[in-house]
């Protein structure tokens, strides 16, 4: 997760979770304590996909619409969703309209 100031400068890039070959578990609340903490304006969230294909599943566009959810109530807006794959390929919700 990549913590944004006002002025879309990072502040910082986070860890939050390391998931396994073909799943990881991610809870929201853990996913924004970093954010609400450093006082940040909005996040990113980026992850791969190890067999390399950037394209989202259905669990991807499920919870990054929860996210978004929360982080409308919390005030700190989900700019993107960036699904990445091999040879710098990258799949982003918002450059697709998703968000």
């Amino acid at each position: 997760m990549i913590s944004l100031d006002a002025g879309f400068m990072p502040m910082s890039i986070e860890l939050i979770v390391v998931g396994s070959l073909n799943t990881a578990s991610v809870e929201i609340g853990a996913l924004y304590k970093g954010a609400i903490l450093q006082g940040a304006s909005c996040i990113i969230i980026c992850h791969n996909h190890p067999l390399g294909k950037p394209e989202p599943s259905s669990t991807d566009a499920t919870f990054t619409q929860e996210v978004k959810k929360a982080g409308d109530i919390l005030r700190i807006p989900l700019v993107d969703h960036l699904v990445l794959g091999e040879d710098n390929t990258y799949y982003s919700f918002r450059e697709e309209g998703k968000l």
